[in-house]
C-alpha cells in the first residue's frame, strides 16, 4: 500500500501542472484598527495572492473563488460576510499568457473574526487565514509595562479560552530570568510579523509552550490578558452566545498588543535613544541608515553618551529604534488605536538619589543638571517624534512614580517613595526614614523639593492638560498600594514593593478603560491601517517583471527586492529600483517598500507557481535531494554543485507551500564541487498525510529549487 501511494505522488510530481492556490496578505491572526469603538465600525482590509486555474484550463477562464465568512470569538462559523465570489477584472491581474494569476483587492470590514478562504473550481477550500477588525494597541515605558517577576504572567483566572486577544509572536533573545527583560536582538533587520494567542502561562523557561509574549519586548501577560477580555466584550454581550443574526450589532472585538518596553529606562533614556535614532535618518525617515561604515552602530551625540542615567547595558540605545521599527512597520500596515505609557520610577528612583546619595543601590550616576520638570518637555518630544511617523497616533499615560527605598548595605526596604504632589497623607520634607533594625515606618514619603511641579506626576497632568486631542490620561497608579502592618507592606506590589502583583494587575485590566478621564482613550480617532502595495507582473516565459501600484496619496521612495519569499527587511540597505526581474531560476518574489511618510510596508509574496518556466520540469539540475519521497524515519540528504568558490554567503532553505521557511542554513564560503548537507526528518513538519515542500538554494543571484514529498 505504501508504495502504491509513493508511486501516485511521484506521478503527482512529475505531472502536474502545479495548479496552485495561495494568500500573501492579511497575515493569519491579523487585526486591523477599526476607524472607532462603535460596534458597527470598519477597516480597509488588503487581500493579495495568487492562484492557478485548473491543469485542464487554458488560461482564459477564470475558476478560482473567494469568501469571507464571519467567526464567533471561540471560532465557531457564524456563515458568509461575503461569497463564494468570482475575482472581478479588478481584483485579479493574469501573469503574461501563463495559467497564473495574482489578486489584490481591498474592502471595508465591519468590526469582528473572520476567515478569508481561497476555493478552487470545484468549491473546495485550497488555503484560509484568520483575521480580524478590532482594537490595536502599542506599549511603552518600563518595568511595569513590560511585565516583572514571576507573578508577571498575570492572574490565572483568565487564561483566553475565548480566542480574542492575540500578540506579536515574534521574539529574539529573549531571556528567562526573573525579570525577564529581552530585547529585539538585531534592530536592522524587521521580521515579517508573526502573529499568536496570548495565553496565561508560569512557564517562563518554556514559553513556546504557551504564548505568554508580546513581542518584540514582552513574555509576559502581565495585565493585557484582562484588558484584552475585557475590550473583546465592550459591546454587552459575551461573545460567545453572539449569532449571525446580532454579529453586526454586538460582535466580539479582536484585540492586538504590541509591547516596546524595557524594564528600568526614563525618560532621559527615551529622550537620548530618540535623538540617537534621529541621528540615523532624514526628518521622515525615509531613507536607510546614514552610518555607511557601520549601520549597526549608533551615532555618536555628545549630550547623550551611551550609558547615562540609569542605564547598564547599550540596548538601552535602541529604544526608540525598536519603537520606531513598530510605528513604521506594523502600526503602518495595521493602524494602532493608542501607545499605553507608564513610566516614572526611575525618575523618583533617581530623585532619591540626589536627595540621599547612594541609598538606592545599582542607581547609575545622575547626570549634571537633571531637574525633574524637564518630564514634560522630553516626554513631549518623545512623543511628538512618534507622530511625526504617525501623524494621528493617540497616548494614554499613566500616572506612576511609586518606588521602594532600598538601602543597598543590607538591601532591607523601608518606605514606598512618591514623587506625586497629590499623594493622600503627604509627609513633610522631613525625609522619614527608619533606622536599620527599628520597625519600618508605614508612611509613604515624598521626595524632591517644595516646588508643586517638581515630580513626575505633576509633569504628567500638565503635558496631557496642553494636549487633550492626543494624549489622555490612566490611573494613578501610585494609590495601588494597600499599605498592611506586615511585609510586604503593599498588597498590590510584589515583594520589591515596586511592580505589581496579581491583585493589581487584574484592577488595572479591568478598570484602565473603563474610568474617566481613561475612557477619553477610545473615542478619539485611531491611526487607520494603510494598504500595502499592488504587485503588476508583466512580460513572458522566462523573464517576467513586476512592478508596483501604490495606493492612493503615496509614493514609494525605496524598494527592497528578493527573490524568494522569507526575508526580513533591512534598514541599511535599499535601492531605488521600482521593478523586480524573474527568470527560469527564480521563479518566487517578496520585498519590502518604505513611503514618503516613512512608513514600511510588505510587498505581496508570490511563488509564480503554474507559470511556464517555473515547473518542476525545469528545477535546478545542480541540486539533488534524497531520498524523495520522504518517509517518516529518513533524514533528507542534500548535494548541491558550485561551479566556482563562493566568496559571498549561500543560502539553503526547505519552505513549505505557504513560504514559510521551516529550515535555514548559511554558509559564508563553500569550495568549488558538490556540497552536502542533511535535514533531520523531524526539522520537516507535518499537516497532511503527505506534504509537498521545496528545497531551494540560493546562490549569489541564482535560486535552484527543488520539489520534495513527505510521507508521514
Amino acid at each position: 500500500m505504501k508504495s502504491t501511494i509513493i508511486l501516485f505522488i511521484i506521478s503527482i510530481v512529475i505531472g502536474s501542472n502545479t495548479y496552485s492556490q495561495d494568500i500573501s496578505f492579511p497575515i493569519d491572526r491579523a487585526v486591523f484598527q477599526r476607524s472607532s469603538n462603535a460596534a458597527t465600525a470598519t477597516a480597509t482590509v488588503t487581500f493579495a495572492g495568487e492562484f492557478t486555474e485548473s491543469a485542464s484550463g487554458s488560461g482564459t477562464t477564470n475558476n478560482a473563488t473567494y469568501e469571507i465568512r464571519r467567526l464567533r470569538i471561540d471560532g465557531v462559523d457564524l456563515g458568509a460576510y461575503t461569497g463564494p465570489v468570482s475575482f472581478s477584472g479588478t481584483e485579479k491581474t493574469r501573469i503574461g499568457t501563463s495559467v497564473g494569476y495574482t489578486y489584490y483587492f481591498t474592502l471595508n470590514i465591519p468590526t469582528g473574526w473572520y476567515q478569508f478562504n481561497l476555493k478552487n473550481g470545484s468549491n473546495s477550500v485550497v488555503k484560509s487565514i484568520k483575521f480580524g477588525v478590532g482594537e490595536v494597541f502599542i506599549i511603552a515605558g518600563q518595568s511595569n509595562a513590560q511585565g516583572y517577576g514571576a507573578t508577571g504572567f498575570g492572574y490565572s483566572g483568565v487564561n483566553n479560552t475565548f480566542d480574542c486577544v492575540v500578540s506579536l509572536k515574534n521574539v529574539q533573545n529573549i531571556s528567562t530570568d526573573g525579570g525577564g527583560v529581552g530585547y529585539v536582538s538585531d534592530y536592522v533587520n524587521l521580521e515579517r510579523p508573526v502573529f499568536g494567542l496570548l495565553r496565561y502561562t508560569t512557564d517562563i523557561a518554556n514559553p513556546g509552550n504557551n504564548n505568554p509574549w508580546i513581542g518584540p519586548n514582552c513574555t509576559r501577560t502581565w495585565y493585557y490578558l484582562h484588558l484584552g477580555e475585557w475590550l473583546a466584550k465592550m459591546h454587552g454581550v459575551n461573545p460567545l452566545t453572539t449569532t449571525n443574526g446580532n454579529y453586526t450589532t454586538q460582535p466580539p472585538v479582536p484585540i492586538m498588543f504590541y509591547n516596546v518596553a524595557v524594564a528600568g529606562t526614563s525618560i532621559n533614556n527615551w529622550e537620548g535613544a530618540m535623538k540617537k535614532t534621529k541621528g540615523f535618518f532624514n526628518s521622515t525617515y525615509t531613507n536607510p541608515l546614514n552610518n555607511t561604515n557601520n549601520p549597526y552602530s549608533i551615532p555618536n551625540i555628545t549630550d547623550y553618551p551611551s550609558v547615562i542615567p540609569w542605564g547598564f547595558t547599550t540596548d538601552y540605545d535602541k529604544l526608540f529604534t525598536v519603537f520606531k521599527n513598530v510605528l513604521s512597520f506594523y502600526g503602518g500596515m495595521f493602524g494602532v488605536r493608542t501607545v499605553i505609557w507608564h513610566q516614572g520610577e526611575a525618575e523618583t528612583k533617581t530623585l532619591l538619589n540626589i536627595n540621599k546619595s547612594g541609598i538606592y543601590k545599582l542607581q547609575g550616576t545622575v547626570p549634571s543638571g537633571y531637574d525633574v520638570k524637564n518630564y514634560g518637555t522630553k516626554l513631549k518630544a518623545i512623543i511628538d517624534e512618534s507622530r511625526t511617523i504617525l501623524p494621528s497616533l493617540q497616548w494614554s499615560i499613566y500616572r506612576t512614580s511609586l518606588i521602594t527605598e532600598e538601602l543597598s548595605s543590607s538591601s532591607t526596604k523601608h518606605e514606598n517613595i512618591v514623587n506625586d504632589y497629590s499623594y493622600p497623607g503627604l509627609p513633610t520634607q522631613s525625609w522619614l526614614y527608619s533606622v536599620p533594625g527599628t520597625s519600618p515606618s508605614m508612611s509613604a514619603v515624598q521626595i524632591g523639593s517644595n516646588d508643586v511641579n517638581a515630580n513626575v506626576i505633576k509633569q504628567q497632568e500638565v503635558l496631557q492638560a496642553s494636549n487633550s486631542s492626543y494624549i489622555s490620561l490612566l490611573n494613578n497608579t501610585d494609590t495601588y498600594t494597600t499599605l498592611t502592618t506586615s511585609w510586604p507592606y503593599q498588597s498590590s506590589r510584589q515583594a520589591d514593593g515596586t511592580h505589581f502583583n496579581g491583585n493589581a494587575l487584574y484592577s488595572l485590566g479591568l478598570n484602565i478603560f473603563q474610568t474617566s478621564p481613561s475612557s477619553s482613550a477610545l473615542t478619539t480617532t485611531p491611526v487607520s491601517p494603510t494598504p500595502i502595495p499592488k504587485p503588476i507582473i508583466s512580460g513572458s516565459s522566462g523573464s517576467y517583471t513586476v512592478s508596483l501600484q501604490a495606493p492612493s496619496g503615496i509614493s514609494y521612495v525605496s524598494h527592497q527586492w528578493y527573490a524568494n519569499t522569507s526575508s526580513n527587511f533591512n534598514q541599511a540597505a535599499s535601492n531605488s529600483t521600482p521593478n523586480f526581474t524573474m527568470n527560469y531560476s527564480n521563479t518566487s518574489f517578496t520585498g519590502y517598500v518604505k513611503d514618503n511618510t516613512g512608513r514600511i510596508s510588505i510587498i505581496p509574496y508570490s511563488h509564480i507557481i503554474g507559470v511556464a518556466g517555473a515547473r518542476v520540469s525545469n528545477e535546478s539540475n545542480i541540486m539533488t535531494i534524497f531520498p524523495n519521497p520522504i518517509l517518516h524515519n529518513e533524514d533528507l540528504g542534500i548535494e548541491y554543485e558550485v561551479l566556482d568558490e563562493s566568496k559571498e554567503n549561500i543560502v539553503l532553505e526547505v519552505v513549505n507551500k505557504t513560504g514559510e521557511v521551516l529550515y535555514t542554513e548559511t554558509v559564508k564560503k563553500t569550495k568549488s564541487g558538490k556540497n552536502k548537507w542533511t535535514v533531520k526528518r523531524d526539522l520537516l513538519g507535518k499537516t497532511n498525510d503527505f506534504d509537498f515542500l521545496y528545497v531551494r538554494i540560493i546562490d549569489r543571484e541564482k535560486v535552484s529549487t527543488k520539489k520534495l514529498v513527505v510521507l508521514h
